[in-house]
């Protein structure tokens, strides 16, 4: 309702009745009087705009009770009103003039919401439920106003239903209100039927049969029946229904482990706790350890996904695709995908989701549960830092040490056979930099190909080197100078495990597209370089780039681009030249070899 003020201008009037009466013009308060005159507003407001004669409004306001003189208390009252208010008298009683009041503005978003599906229809319910402030006309009493107050919070209580059973079907996490509202009304059957029903789709349906016969016994006790038709066909399905399955996906631990006894401690039993560094640093290994050594903390299973985040083979998982897995995990074969509908399932559940290989925040965001009872643990590349503004715990990861690197060798190849040639064992971890793939793929070999002479022999073979014409075997497409160039000259020279491991350690230096330390494994598989010619001496002269290490894990490669593990402190240009080219090689290969 529009006034104008002193000046002229248009004054803008609204009403609340869905809380305490309130009456704003231009936004503040407007003082309304004692309560009978905010009686008499009431009862003119809920005509929405019609007349109202004068004996119901003496009726509405006082009842059986009205004064001797109720007709012209009544007068003084609607004058009181009329001075702030458009209050028109006409043949049919009193008119007040209400363009913008909540109660209006309530009825047509509940109307509309039901003729709309889905997402749409949610949110006109929310905006309609919004509008209320608290209980209807609080303060305000006559027989015809407690009646008006209880048929509003009917209104109420059935828009908040529909609201329901739509969050419900769209997978919205919707327990925490619903066991509120029935704490509030055990008796209400639509309600209790809805709280089953989202206990049963999360998993837990044995509390949802309990509330069924906490009602049933109410009934019984209170009324002297039993629950209608409706809500036992729906305990009779959660009682035949197959039960969810426990997921349990998470990959095997590293039966070698060794070593980040204070990362394993960092990781944190709840919330989200983000595991970053390097390629190839053991960021999966160290995850799947800690879950593991953590399984009993979980008894409602475990979620693993791999989001690929890095993967030079095909595109990241997206958030749908995992979210399908994951669904299909806990049972929700079929049905609409969405993060909502997840976060529903695991609601209230003790769950550890593992998100391994992310790329970035934005991969990770739709997979996070709603609740703290589940642990999440996500390794990546990158820190993520959208997700450590939000409260994730990070544990950053670097290369092994020097004991924790020998103890990994140690309990790949055996105590013995590393103290045995601890010169070679000291030579292998400088070369490997501390990256457990690299060490593990030394290691691997070595168990393969065993002690004695034919790896030594092959190392030897190694070592002498032949000329070749410059140029010969560049790879396409990469610099003249490149790591992997002169990475995979020395892996055709046949440098054993050593040639592996260093390959993979430098290739963080890569430009182009991620190959990873497993590329270079699976390209260098054979033992020794027997008939194939070595760099000429144009390679030779060429520079390998000193490995400088990079922070453990630092923003997304550049558009196009996809950056290999990060590279480790290594030798000087000239040790690298001699190391990868020269045929200073060959004792190191010997020395692996014997390994």
């Amino acid at each position: 309702m529009d006034l104008e003020s002193a000046e002229g201008s248009a004054l803008t009037v609204e009403f609340g009745l869905l809380g305490d009466l309130e009456v704003r013009v231009d936004g503040r308060l407007a003082e309304i009087g004692h309560v009978k005159q905010r009686s008499v507003l009431v009862a003119l407001l809920a005509e929405q705009g019609r007349p109202v004669p004068v004996d119901r409004l003496i009726d509405r306001v006082w009842g059986e009770r009205a004064p001797a003189r109720a007709r012209d208390t009544l007068y003084g009252y609607l004058s009181k009103l009329r001075q702030v208010l458009d209050i028109q008298r006409e043949p049919g009683g009193y008119r007040l003039r209400a363009d913008s009041v909540d109660l209006h503005r309530f009825r047509t978003l509940v109307e509309q919401a039901r003729t709309q599906t889905d997402e749409r229809a949610l949110e006109l319910f929310d905006e309609a439920i919004g509008l209320w402030r608290g209980p209807a006309l609080a303060g305000l009493d006559s027989p015809w106003l407690a009646a008006f107050r209880e048929e509003l919070n009917v209104e109420r209580v059935e828009a908040e239903l529909d609201r329901t059973d739509l969050a419900i079907k769209l997978g919205r996490n919707v327990l925490p209100e619903l066991r509120k509202a029935a704490a509030e009304r055990p008796v209400d059957e639509r309600l209790i039927g809805q709280l089953m029903l989202a206990l049963h789709r999360a998993g837990n349906s044995a509390e949802a049969l309990r509330h069924y016969e906490a009602l049933r016994q109410r009934l019984a006790d209170e009324l002297g029946v039993d629950p209608g038709a409706p809500l036992r066909v729906l305990h009779e399905h959660i009682l035949t229904a197959n039960p969810a399955p426990t997921p349990r996906q998470l990959p095997a631990p590293q039966q070698w482990f060794t070593g980040r006894t204070t990362e394993l401690a960092g990781v944190r039993g709840e919330g989200v706790t983000v595991i970053a560094g390097a390629g190839g640093v053991g960021k999966t290994a160290l995850a799947v350890q800690w879950a593991h050594r953590h399984l009993d903390d979980y008894p409602d299973g475990q979620l693993y996904v791999n989001l690929r985040g890095f993967d030079p083979s095909g595109e990241p998982v997206t958030t749908g695709a995992a979210l399908r897995g994951f669904l299909d995990a806990l049972g929700e074969h079929g049905g609409q995908v969405s993060t909502a509908r997840f976060r529903s399932l695991v609601a209230g559940k003790l769950l550890l989701i593992l998100l391994d290989n992310a790329r970035d925040t934005e991969q990770v965001a739709g997979l996070l549960p709603g609740t703290r009872s589940c642990a999440v643990l996500v390794t990546s590349r990158n820190r993520l830092p959208g997700l450590l503004a939000d409260g994730a715990h990070l544990v950053p990861l670097d290369v092994l040490g020097g004991r924790e690197a020998r103890e990994l060798l140690a309990s790949r190849l055996g105590r013995a056979r590393v103290a045995a040639e601890p010169g070679v064992v000291t030579e292998l971890v400088g070369w490997c930099g501390g990256l457990p793939l690299a060490l593990s793929i030394v290691a691997a070999r070595a168990r393969r190909h065993g002690p004695g002479p034919p790896v030594v022999r092959a190392g030897r073979r190694a070592g002498r080197v032949r000329a070749r014409r410059p140029g010969r075997g560049r790879v396409r497409s990469e610099p003249a100078g490149g790591v992997l160039v002169v990475a995979r000259r020395a892996e055709r020279r046949g440098c054993g495990a050593v040639r592996v491991a260093r390959a993979g350690s430098l290739r963080g230096h890569e430009p182009g597209r991620d190959r990873g330390p497993l590329r270079a494994a699976a390209s260098a598989d054979g033992v020794a370089g027997t008939g194939e010619r070595a760099p000429g001496a144009a390679a030779r002269r060429r520079s390998l780039p000193h490995a400088r290490p990079r922070p453990a894990v630092r923003g997304g490669p550049r558009r196009g681009e996809h950056r290999g593990p990060a590279p480790v402190r290594g030798p000087s240009p000239a040790a690298c030249r001699s190391r990868c080219v020269d045929a200073g090689t060959a004792p190191a290969a010997a020395g692996a070899g014997t390994l």
